[in-house]
């Protein structure tokens, strides 16, 4: 199985100091706590069930810059995972 969690269960980490997938997680509001809750949950059935496996995605830029962080210059390709994915759809 594959889930797509996202790093905001990283809470409100420096990123750029380096972060990887063993750094603290942090259940700060409703939707962090339902990832974390659900990558708990897969965890447990992985444990309990030798033949599931499972893979957690932790993305940090799904779909492009947050419309509540200070505006910066737009990078000339975007590289959030919605415009890759929509690009390689449509050739």
């Amino acid at each position: 199985m594959v889930f797509s969690s996202t790093a905001a269960v990283y809470g409100n980490a420096n990123y750029e100091c380096g972060l990887n997938e063993n750094a603290r997680t942090q259940a700060q509001n409703p939707y962090r706590h339902s990832k974390l809750f659900i990558e708990q949950i897969l965890h447990d059935t992985a444990r309990a069930h030798s033949e599931f496996g499972f893979i957690a995605f932790r993305y940090f830029n799904i779909a492009g810059r947050s419309r509540y962080l200070p505006l910066v210059a737009p990078k000339k390709a975007p590289t959030h995972l919605i415009f890759r994915a929509l690009e390689v759809a449509t050739g």
